[in-house]
């Protein structure tokens, strides 16, 4: 009795004969080109995993085609309706503050706090965010511009509709005002991004290299200085540009309050957070004392006032008030990056990244 070889009486095996035929097929091909690398898998898995506190939002975008771009366009336009819900309320605030006569002093200086605390907070974080992200330095001050114009004329409107206000003393002062505060904060956070190396990048798809500031950028900055400077020679009333410094010395303390927020809490910093929390609860109470007593010396005609003790007592406690509803507002602005997907990340340590185009 012969036996014929195996290749030639076993049956032929279906199942190895299908997968032969999808390896061989077109939609093999095309899952191959699309697939993620191994780097690529990694980076989001550790995205996931960073980000687990906004997953829900996280888990939404990360199927999206442009990610990046929902990313960026969600966390600006919720930083950009703030600063409206802000610009609508304060007009109230104001004419609380000026609308009455015989006010309790203690009263009146812990309003003051908070009608101004959460305008600040959320102006420090318009001017952190755009000044800090990664792309060019035109891009950061049109987004700016775009998020702060329609609140500031908002806020303008809401002003002149009071009858103790005339339109002289908003126009030019308003915008002055918010321009100083921006210029001041941008002057904090560039010199981080090119010394310190930290910026700012909303969740993107591949974990390229963040672009350094170039030459052509320092030129673009040089072209931003020159029409806020022309814009600041139109402003000839000396007590604006008064209002104009006290604004900028706020301006430099909110920005270190909000960037020691966003620095130690958008990265993996974990056991640097209570610090970073810490700086910025110092810093806002500074901020925040620095406006009471603003408010202190600009409008004492209105109060009725208690002795010289309890004028300090109030101011100190008004201040914490205000210091409080500060870091709080900050936080939340924080936590709504965060569930964007946005990171503070080092130029020079992107993990797995690929070179930037």
């Amino acid at each position: 009795m012969t036996t014929q070889p195996i290749s030639e009486t076993a049956e032929p095996n279906l199942d190895q004969a299908a997968i032969a035929d999808y390896f061989a097929s077109e939609q093999f091909k095309r899952s191959c080109s699309t697939r993620l690398s191994e780097d690529e898998k990694a980076f989001r898995d550790e995205v996931r995993y960073d980000q687990r506190r906004g997953r829900l939002l996280r888990a939404w975008t990360l199927e999206l085609e442009r990610e990046d771009g929902l990313s960026m366009g969600i966390a600006f336009y919720g930083l950009g309706s703030c600063w409206l819900a802000i610009a609508i309320f304060v007009p109230h605030g104001v004419w609380m503050l000026g609308g009455f006569t015989n006010q309790v002093f203690g009263f009146w200086i812990t309003l003051v706090q908070f009608t101004f605390a959460p305008m600040l907070m959320c102006l420090a974080m318009i001017s952190v965010t755009s000044s800090m992200w990664y792309v060019s330095l035109a891009k950061r001050f049109a987004t700016a511009i775009a998020i702060l114009t329609p609140a500031t004329l908002m806020l303008i409107f809401g002003l002149v509709q009071m009858s103790w206000i005339e339109w002289s003393d908003v126009w030019p002062r308003v915008p002055f005002l918010v321009i100083s505060f921006c210029v001041a904060s941008t002057a904090v956070t560039l010199p981080l991004q090119m010394w310190g190396g930290w910026s700012l990048s909303q969740a993107r798809e591949m974990p390229r290299e963040l672009p350094r500031l170039s030459t052509y950028q320092f030129l673009e900055l040089t072209a931003i200085a020159s029409v806020i400077f022309a814009v600041g020679v139109f402003v000839r009333d000396r007590s604006i540009w008064y209002e104009g410094l006290a604004c900028t010395l706020i301006s430099l303390l909110c920005t270190l309050a909000v960037t020691a927020m966003i620095v130690t809490r958008l990265n993996k910093l974990r056991r640097y957070r209570f610090i970073g929390f810490v700086i910025a609860s110092v810093f806002g109470f500074t901020a925040m004392l620095i406006v009471s007593l603003f408010g202190f010396s600009r409008f004492e005609e209105t109060m009725f006032w208690n002795n010289q003790a309890e004028q300090t007592f109030a101011i100190l406690i008004a201040s914490t008030i205000g210091a409080a509803i500060f870091v709080g507002t900050m936080q939340l602005a924080t936590w709504w990056l965060h569930l964007c997907g946005w990171q503070c990340v080092k130029l020079n340590k992107v993990e797995g990244a690929a070179p930037s185009d």
